[in-house]
This record gives structure tokens, sequence and C-alpha cells, in this order.
């Protein structure tokens, strides 16, 4: 059984031999000052795409120097149904949907499952496939990013 949380990190991968993927890190959303938390954990201001009704990827899409996300690009490209045209690095942020209040709610346990399912099975296809990564990197819109996109898509 996948443990369950109130927001997710999902980490980059790094580049050098052998290509690891941290776990995804399972966090407590805090109830306060949740700006100075997101900026903390992603090095930076944060987008937020609101691409999946149960959650909020929240990412950094600026050069920031650090490692490349593939992983959080699939899934935020399974939620929004399209190939995006730009790459992730460093770590993306999932949380639930803002409250009436403009706060981020907690990930539903039954959505944090599949996601942390979703995201080992992305994770486990960029791992097998390490060539793809350079193309990646500077064409993400490649239609060879669709198998990837799909294995997510059969999470939810």
């Amino acid at each position: 059984m996948v443990a369950t949380a109130a927001a997710l990190l999902i980490h980059p991968l790094r580049l050098t031999l052998p290509l690891l993927q941290e776990d995804v890190t399972r966090l407590h959303l805090p109830a306060r000052d949740q700006e100075s938390w997101r900026i903390q954990l992603l090095g930076g201001t944060p987008e937020v795409a609101h691409d999946h009704p149960d959650a909020v990827l929240h990412f950094i899409t600026e050069d920031t120097g650090l490692p490349p996300n593939p992983v959080a690009w699939t899934l935020a490209c399974a939620w929004s149904g399209q190939r995006l045209r730009h790459p992730f690095s460093g770590p993306a942020l999932i949380t639930g949907p803002r409250d009436s209040t403009g706060a981020f709610k907690r990930l539903a346990p039954a959505f944090s499952a599949r996601t942390d399912q979703a995201i080992k099975a992305i994770t486990d296809w960029w791992l097998d496939h390490p060539d793809h990564l350079n193309t990646w990197a500077t064409n993400p819109a490649h239609i060879a990013y669709s198998v990837p996109v799909l294995t997510a898509r059969a999470n939810y």
C-alpha cells in the first residue's frame, strides 16, 4: 500500500550515470505561509498549472541550472492532454486545488496514491530510455514522448 500525503514533491532526474530518480517525497501541506514554503521547496517562484480537477502542479520553467524534470513534465502532459513545448527543471510540487480562501488543499488520499503510482511508472520509462533525455531537453514536443504520457494516463 502506497502511503498518501497532503502534497508530493517530484525530484528531477540526475543526469550522471547511473541515472537515478529519488523517490517522491511525501509532504505535509502547511496551513499558513504556503507561498514561502513553495518558493523554498522549488527554488524560485513557481508557475501553477490547473490541468487536473483534483490537483495543482507547481513548477519552474525558467532556466534555473537545475537538472531536468521529465517526470513532472510527463505528468503535466498527461493531465493537460497535450505535449508541452517547454521542459521543466528542478523539483515540482503537487498539491490539491485552492480552497475558498485561496490556500492549497491537501491531496485526496486516493488521488495521492494513484499519482504516486503514475510517477513510478513514468520514472521507470525515463530510466529505461536515458538516450531520450538530450532530445527531450531541446524538443520536448517530439512525438517520441507520447509513450511516457500514455503511460501516465493509464494510471488515471
